[in-house]
């Protein structure tokens, strides 16, 4: 009977699939988004019981959640719990985020660099392909990598026993080729090198001190420690190693190792992680769009139930009951849904490719083939063949057949309302789904078109971390600014309006008086402001000789009101020194945004250093503002100035505002998804409309008919069937404004700086649906008219 009835009404058959099939494909590619965050470093063996340890200073109110810690951390934790501690481990790379590895002419940027120690292969699950040892990592410049590795920089993996070089200062040896990790890990690793190594180049000891904390500490507990044993401990355990004057106001967390991909977002992360709230709604989505196509199921069924009512009328008077009915129906709804749900599995596999372009990831289909995966989609396929086939069963099993015998299908069943209440609720998600793609496009513009503060045009940045430019920078300074189409130049520490780090300062004038504060800063060389384009809005920048150098200092309005000043003007002279010199606020500059727009403007101070005294503190990253429509002829004439000044090492040169970009990838991400997860809500919405409206053509046949012979035009009859629709859309729309405005709130203000919740964006979706609502009914009205009412009056 189903498959008869599929012949007979081939057209919304069609229908019918094609929503089913949107909605589960939709459903399986969110699916294998979702199951690649929620299983980040699963892979481990007892990843239960992997913690990162994590670092939490408080310095006056400014508060440093780092997930790293001091390097002495790791050896101690361990030593200090004993047995409770199976093994520890630490990540080093130069606090860089890529270091220069080369074998013989291939050289890369690598950004998956580390120092580590042995624990490392204790701590967390690794692979071997092949090694002449069982020992990994024990002494100086050893190295293991990772097989993608090997063939980078080798061509092959059979490469154990060949040596790599590093930043061109001294060269390793392979030890061991692993399998690469899956790539649902908070980090990544292709070249690991022994932590002695990085000893060995310090003249054979690691930092000893308790206050930087470049490196990632992870520990594996004891099979029978509970995290909270330790954890009640780590107070005591900070008083006893910590330095004495950070120890009162410094504090260690262990953080689960499955926590980290969605939930942690401190400072100094390997690399950005995702965010559980965006799991949520993608999650959300996902749920909307398969109840949609359900609902479209039972629209779609119960609108043809005319070209079957005779058939079931007269299986009824031959004896068939509306257990009989209802259970063929059942089968019929299982049978179509599962036919949609194999189709749906190829086109996913088709649009794979697509979607991991847009996603950056290398998904493959066989990667939610898990016995838990399996069974959840067998739940949500009984789930929505239950969902599609039970309204149906009971409303067609039900039907009257002395009534549909006589020709009365109006009054054979129930009325339309059920099926107008889940259409609306249809139209309610649409409007919701397009008005947060809206909002979310808007969002995601105006992250990459406002201002941080910093002028982004024209500006290129050099990577000199591992260079030596900072040997001969005054002279490579004169060198390039004799260029015609380069304004100036000058370097930091850290990019601005990408990433800072801490340094301690004392506030006040008597240094021994005064614990050390550990403040948001960069540290600078001359020109900053200039090349930057940040403004002093008081005082003065720093003088362009030596005379600043340990005197000066320049602060924000935050800065200034953390010091006590409510008007930042009275903030010029105050006293902020740092470990050398006595150094002075001399001007006020205005507030930009040292990293991403995620986060607000924190109390900042720009610190001068020297071009020439210790010259590398400052001369990590260069800064080169040219005049617009010259970059190649700029380009070239840096890298030839780079060659002479900067060694025969590569450098990295790159458009400021391309590092900028980069900060808003799973923005990216999120406004492409969402915008193409509101067009299909819009076409499974249109389905079931389409359904909607047929059923309440068929209810109102007798009067259009009565109507059209009575001379009524065609725009008339679709005045008074959208009017309906029209009407229940305004009271949807009215409904919605508010829970869109509430939700809209709710995810803006993850941002420090964002858009408001517009109005604007609500009517334009409102009318997208509405003009949605027309096209569908006009469509099947334009296909009803085509009915002789001749045919429909004939029984009257």
């Amino acid at each position: 009977m189903a498959f008869r009835h599929a012949l007979t009404n081939r057209m919304y058959f069609f229908i019918n699939v094609l929503g089913l099939v949107l909605g589960f494909t939709a459903v399986f590619l969110i699916g294998i988004y979702l199951n690649d965050e929620l299983n980040f470093d699963r892979f481990h063996k007892d990843s239960d019981r992997i913690y990162r340890v994590v670092q939490f200073g408080n310095y006056g109110g400014l508060v440093e959640r780092s997930s790293s810690c001091p390097f002495p951390l790791g050896p101690a934790i361990d030593k200090y719990f004993d047995e409770k501690i199976e093994a520890h481990t630490r990540l080093y790379n130069y606090q860089s985020p890529s270091t220069q590895i080369a074998y013989r002419n291939i050289m890369h940027y690598d950004r998956g660099f580390f120092f580590t120690d042995p624990g490392f292969f204790d701590v967390f699950t690794v692979d071997t392909i092949d090694s002449k040892s069982e020992h990994w990592l024990t002494k100086p410049f050893q190295a293991v990598i990772s097989a993608s590795a090997a063939r980078k920089y080798f061509g092959h993996i059979d490469v154990v026993g060949k040596k790599l070089t590093i930043e061109n200062q001294f060269q390793v040896e392979v030890q061991a080729v692993v399998k690469n990790w899956p790539v649902h890990s908070h980090f990544d690793f292709s070249v690991l090198v022994s932590m002695d190594s990085y000893a060995q180049m310090r003249g054979g000891k690691l930092p000893g001190n308790w206050v930087q904390n470049p490196c990632w500490t992870y520990v594996k507990v004891s099979e029978n420690t509970n995290q909270s044993e330790i954890q009640k401990k780590l107070p005591v355990f900070v008083k006893s190693h910590f330095d004495a004057f950070i120890k009162d106001n410094n504090a260690l967390f262990l953080q689960p190792l499955h926590d980290i991909h969605l939930t942690s977002h401190l400072e100094y992360e390997i690399r950005k992680n995702g965010n559980m709230e965006y799991v949520y709604i993608f999650g959300g989505i996902a749920l909307f769009l398969i109840l949609m196509a359900a609902i479209n199921y039972i629209n779609l069924t119960t609108a043809t139930f005319a070209s079957r009512a005779r058939e079931i009328a007269v299986k009824k008077v031959l004896g068939a009951t509306s257990g009989n009915i209802r259970f063929q129906l059942f089968v019929e709804a299982f049978v179509i849904t599962l036919i949609a749900a194999i189709i749906s599995v190829v086109f996913t596999e088709l649009f794979l490719p697509w979607f991991n372009k847009i996603t950056l990831k290398d998904f493959e289909l066989l990667d939610i083939l898990s016995w838990k995966n399996v069974l959840l989609f067998l739940l949500i396929l009984v789930a929505v063949a239950t969902a599609g086939g039970i309204y149906p069963a009971i409303f067609i099993a039900a039907l009257q057949p002395a009534r549909i015998l006589k020709g009365n299908l109006r009054r054979a069943g129930k009325t339309g309302m059920s099926r107008k209440v889940l259409v609306v609720s249809q139209l309610f998600i649409s409007i919701l789904l397009v008005f947060a793609a809206l909002t979310i496009h808007e969002q995601y513009r105006h992250l990459l078109r406002s201002s941080n503060g910093i002028n982004r045009e024209n500006l290129l940045v050099i990577n000199a971390r591992f260079s030596d430019l900072h040997k001969s920078y005054p002279e490579f300074k004169k060198a390039i600014e004799k260029h015609d189409a380069i304004d100036k130049i000058t370097a930091s520490d850290y990019i601005p309006g990408i990433e800072h780090n801490r340094h301690g300062f004392f506030i006040g004038a008597d240094t021994a008086a005064n614990d050390v504060v550990f403040l948001p800063a960069l540290r600078v060389v001359n020109d900053f402001f200039e090349v930057y384009g940040l403004e002093i809005t008081h005082g003065r920048g720093f003088k362009n000789d030596t005379s600043d150098l340990q005197s000066a200092v320049l602060i924000n309005p935050e800065m200034a009101a953390y010091l006590g000043y409510e008007n930042p003007v009275d903030a010029i002279g105050s006293h902020v020194n740092i470990y050398y010199g006595q150094e002075k606020v001399v001007g006020i500059f205005q507030n930009f945004y040292p990293k991403s727009l995620h986060y607000e403007p924190n109390p900042f101070v720009i610190d001068l250093v020297s071009e020439k005294q210790n010259p590398k503190i400052g001369i990590q990253y260069a800064a080169v503002r040219y005049t617009p429509g010259n970059k190649k002829e700029v380009l070239a004439f840096i890298k030839k100035q780079l060659k002479r000044y900067a060694g025969e090492k590569e450098v990295q040169i790159s458009e400021y505002k391309d590092i900028y970009y980069s900060q808003y990838a799973e923005e990216r991400l999120f406004n492409q998804l969402a915008g193409i997860m509101s067009v299909l809500s819009l076409i499974i919405s249109a389905v079931g409309l389409l359904g909607l409206v047929s059923f309440m053509i068929l209810q109102k046949s007798k009067e259009i008919s009565v109507r059209k012979l009575h001379g009524a035009s065609n725009s008339a009859i679709l005045r008074l069937v959208a009017g309906e629709f029209i009407r229940i859309f305004i009271i949807v729309a009215l409904f919605a404004l508010p829970v869109a405005w509430f939700l809209g709130r709710l995810w803006l203000n993850n941002f420090a700086s964002h858009v408001g919740v517009s109005l604007i964006n609500w009517i334009v979706a409102s009318l997208t649906v509405a003009i949605m609502i027309i096209l569908v009914v006009a469509l099947r009205l334009r296909e009803a008219a085509r009915v002789n009412p001749a045919e429909i009056l004939k029984y009257e």
